[in-house]
This record gives C-alpha cells, structure tokens and sequence, in this order.
C-alpha cells in the first residue's frame, strides 16, 4: 500500500504521456471506423448470404430489418451536419479514442484477470497467504480450483445429478451478456462432460470467435439435445452507436475492442457478438451442430426504436431476455427450423 502512494504521481505521468503518444493511432483508428460503417456493413451482404444458404446443415439465423426514416430536411442538412460533427465531436472522438488506446488495454488485462480469478483463486499460488486454515496446495497431487464460480460449478454439478436420482431432472441454461460469456465459456470448459446444458445464450459475446468455437461446439458436441444462440445488434446500428451525447467514439463497446483497445490478430480473435464475424465464420463450425446453433440479429427502427438497440440493452427487464422467444423466432422451443 505504501509502496503504491508513494508511485501513483509516476504512473500518472506515464499515462497521460500515453495518452499524447497515442493520438495519432487514435486518428486512424477513427477514420478507419468511419470508413466501415460507410463501406462495409450491406447486411445481410451476398457474401453472408451466400456462406449459410449452400445446401446441407446450416445456422438458423434471422436478420433484423432497419428502417431509417429520412426526411427531406436531414437529407438537406446532411453535408452541414457531417461538417459540424468534424469541427465540434471529432476532436472529442479524437481524445477519448486516444485515452482508451492508452489506458483500455491495461483495464482489459484486469477484466481477463478477474475472469481467471474466478476459477482459480490467485490465494492458490501465493506463498505469503496466511490465513486461519488455509494450506496452500503442495504440487504433489491435484488439487481443485478454489475459485468462486469453480465452487459454484461444483455444487450445481451435484445437485443436478442428485436431481436425476430422484426422477426430478434439472435443467441448465446459461445466458450471458458481453464480458459474461468469456466466463460462461470458463465455465463449460471447467465442468466437461460432467454437466450438460440445455441452452447457451450468449448477449453481444465480448468473447472471441476463436472462444466460442473451443468451448461452446464441443458442449454442443457431446450433448445433441443442446441448443446455442448468439444474439446481437443490428451491424449498422452497432457500428453508429452514440454514447455521452455523442462525445464518446462512435460504435459500441465491442466495436471499441476491436478498433483499438485490443485489435484481433486474426479472424478468429474478432468479437463474436458481432453480426458480420460470426456469420462469415461458419466454415470452422462443425457440420454436426450448425443446425443447434441460433443467430439473431434485432431489428431497429429510428421512428419508434425498440430494446437493444445498445450494447447495455440486453440486460434491459424491457428485452425480456430470460423468455426463449426472444432469442430467436425459430427456436427449437418452438419446435420450428428455419434455413
């Protein structure tokens, strides 16, 4: 603690010295995202189209519509707006990108550290705890994880069984909105084959492709009655979100991730809770679930908008998303298919 009141005014220098050595990869970033959201986001593209209507097992997907209502006068004051966004928000854009390519990856580390945590408690590795009947692991044998949720896991795992003893069956579904599913995924890899879930939900996934595909298919592969879904924004809504009265970078928070907070190195490192990633990666997902795995993309109207709409959206009580018909319209709940 001294040690840290002593040093915090030398990390206070560092960073906003960070944060000035960072506006120049800020600027690109930016105008790199504007460039996208211009460009690139035709939804549903022919090429998404393409990749899941070939013939054989496929996604069940469904695609939101967007409506943009466009009066006269905002296709009149268009160029005047834009230009008006350049002068008073870009610079505001500008800065904020900068400290968040500064500072967010070092925030991020923490996130992912505190998911780690979870498991295995970091009490597990530090010789210096000394706490009232505590026996820190010898290295000889295995020892359990002593984490929180690994706790949790390993009672809901006796209770389901017990469950199955007394002709009580329990069911488990998993729903998870954003950071959650990279515990979610944590969480299905620690329990293996001994607890299966009935369904995975997964809000706008702050979890990899790469995450999804190493944790979620094989779940999906050792229990044919599953069923997964991945719900998410509308891509251009997405890629338009507006935050702080609109001081704050466009794009929503996984948009952020990965435009300069942690950018993927390949493909499978994008965010999965994004329409267009998930979508244009079907060809790693084996044959054998494609057809339990749900997409959904919402819907967006700007004359009347309806929740999500935001990335903070999916844990609003007015989504309603504990009710199966909100994750999809063609639900295995609803014993309908869709191709």
């Amino acid at each position: 603690m001294a040690r840290g009141k002593s040093t915090w005014p030398l990390y206070l220098v560092a960073d906003l010295l960070m944060v000035v050595a960072r506006l120049i990869p800020a600027w690109f970033a930016q105008v790199r995202l504007a460039w996208r959201r211009t460009r690139f986001y035709e939804y549903p593209s022919t090429a998404d189209l393409g990749r899941f209507a070939v013939a054989g097992p496929n996604l069940n997907v469904v695609a939101g519509d967007l409506k943009q209502n466009r009066s006269l006068w905002w296709k009149i004051l268009f160029v005047p707006r834009v230009v008006l966004g350049l002068v008073v928000f870009f610079p505001f854009h500008l800065l904020a990108a900068s400290a968040i390519t500064a500072l967010g990856p070092r925030t991020w580390q923490n996130l992912l550290r505190r998911v780690g945590a979870m498991f295995r408690a970091p009490r597990e590795f530090d010789r210096n705890v000394a706490e009232a009947g505590y026996q820190l692991p010898d290295g000889v044998d295995y020892s359990a994880p002593e984490g929180a949720m690994a706790i949790f896991l390993n009672e809901l795992t006796k209770l389901v069984h017990r469950s199955r003893t007394d002709d009580k069956a329990i069911k488990v579904s998993l729903m998870a909105h954003s950071m959650g599913s990279m515990i979610t995924n944590r969480a299905i890899q620690e329990v293996g084959a001994d607890l299966d879930f009935d369904s995975i939900v997964y809000m706008a996934p702050a979890c990899s492709v790469r995450e999804f595909v190493e944790a979620v298919v094989p779940a999906l592969e050792r229990n044919t009655d599953s069923h997964a879904y991945v719900l998410t924004l509308h891509p251009k809504v997405e890629a338009g979100e507006v935050n702080v009265l609109g001081l704050a970078p466009r794009g929503s928070v996984l948009e952020w991730i990965e435009g300069f907070v942690d950018p993927p190195c390949t493909h499978m490192d994008r965010m999965l809770g994004k329409w267009d990633n998930l979508l244009r990666s079907t060809h790693v997902l084996n044959r054998d679930v494609r057809t339990r795995i749900h997409v959904k993309s919402f819907p967006y109207d700007d004359a009347k908008p309806v929740k999500p709409y935001k990335h903070v959206h999916f844990n609003d009580p007015q989504t309603k998303f504990w009710q199966p018909k909100s994750w999809c319209e063609n639900s295995h709940m609803s014993r309908t298919t869709h191709h």
